[in-house]
Parts: C-alpha cells; structure tokens; sequence
C-alpha cells in the first residue's frame, strides 16, 4: 500500500521478473527466510486491470492459470491442489464458486464478495 508513484508497481515487476533485463536490480530476496534467486514462475501478480474472464468462478480462474504457468511435467492433480492452496492463502475458499465479475457483470470486485 502506499501512494500513487512510490514504487508498488515497480517492486512487484522486480520480484516477478517483469523489468526489461538492461535493468540493474540489486539486494537480497528472501522467501520464507531462504535466499532466492530471481526466476521465471518463482512469484507473479496480477495487475488490476488485467484481463481475466468474467464468467469464471474464482475457482475455475485459479485452476486455469495453474494449467498454464505450471510445468508440464507436473500432474493435473498437484497443479489443482497449488490453486486450492492458493485460494484458501488468498482467503478465497468462501469465494471458490463466485463468478470474478467485471465491467458491467457483478462478481468479486476490489477483494470483496458481492452477490
């Protein structure tokens, strides 16, 4: 949190690997107290206006991108359990079966379940 050009931003493309690589990152990244080091899929975000599908459930959205961004060589039922995870770390689990909504159709909106 914080306002409007102070970095917030910035720091998340960092730690996700989105700045251009002519772009010199220094310092320590530590995950649960263990140095790492950055790597494509170690983190990521989503930008608030970043397309998802309005139809999906919180659910169905969490599950899809785990098929997407998780390794082929890992099996369909551990990418599932990493998006449940994920949803209950996110405080979503009440969520699981809500459509995420958007412009002009209702759904979770700015972190908040509405019917």
């Amino acid at each position: 949190m914080g306002p409007s050009g102070c970095g917030k931003s910035t720091l998340l493309d960092a730690l996700s690997g989105r700045l251009s690589s002519s772009v010199k990152q220094t310092g320590k990244i530590l995950i649960n107290g263990h140095k790492q080091a950055l790597a494509y899929g170690t983190s990521g975000y989503v930008t608030q206006d970043d397309a998802m599908l309005s139809t999906l459930t919180a659910g169905e959205t969490l599950y899809y991108s785990a098929q997407l961004q998780f390794p082929d060589s890992m099996s369909t039922s551990e990418k599932k359990e990493q998006a449940d995870i994920t949803l209950r770390e996110m405080g979503l689990q009440d969520a699981i079966d809500t459509r995420v909504g958007g412009w002009g159709s209702k759904g979770l909106r700015g972190g908040l379940q509405s019917e």
